[in-house]
């Protein structure tokens, strides 16, 4: 199961650098790069800032979350009081990936002159992510960088156990 989240976590991060390399010519000079909530287009950018920004924010968000368990003295400890952490974090990176291919897409199809429902597809996207986001909250073991980190939760497991499963649902 590791191994094909592996697999799938690196086409997640490839599949934008890959449609860039072969829509590159055919981006105009000027992207669209924010959408309001009816989704019109509110916002622009040059192809190069503007159509590179969410494939390297993807990028440096999954090397972030591979590499912040190493400093989390909560998240060093030895095998077997992890829990669930190493099941979760996964998926939180592909769930991170999968929201921000999504954006990535509708970003390039609109500047492909595409019709797509831009703001519902955006809405739906974020409304999942954040199903599958709570879905797993409940089972993140307390640590320093994700979840809902107060001096209370920190301190008792329990309290922070509790918070979660109350957070998740919410």
């Amino acid at each position: 199961m590791k191994s094909k989240l592996n697999w799938l976590e690196l086409l997640l991060l490839a599949a934008p650098f890959v449609a860039l390399a072969i829509y590159w010519n055919d981006l105009p000079a000027r992207v669209p790069i924010h959408w309001d909530l009816r989704g019109q287009i509110d916002g622009w950018s040059a192809k190069t800032p503007g159509m590179l920004i969410i494939p390297l924010t993807a990028l440096g968000l999954t090397v972030l979350l591979h590499i912040l368990p190493w400093f989390d003295p909560r998240l060093r400890r030895t095998s077997g009081e992890e829990g669930l952490m190493p099941a979760v974090l996964p998926i939180v990176r592909i769930a991170t990936l999968g929201l921000l291919d999504i954006i990535f897409f509708v970003q390039i199809a609109t500047s492909l002159s595409r019709s797509i429902p831009a703001a519902r597809i955006m809405v739906s996207s974020v409304l999942i992510f954040s199903v599958v986001l709570g879905n797993y909250l409940g089972n993140v073991r307390p640590n320093y960088f994700v979840g809902i980190r107060t001096p209370w939760t920190l301190e008792n497991p329990e309290t922070w156990r509790a918070t979660h499963r109350l957070g998740g649902r919410l």
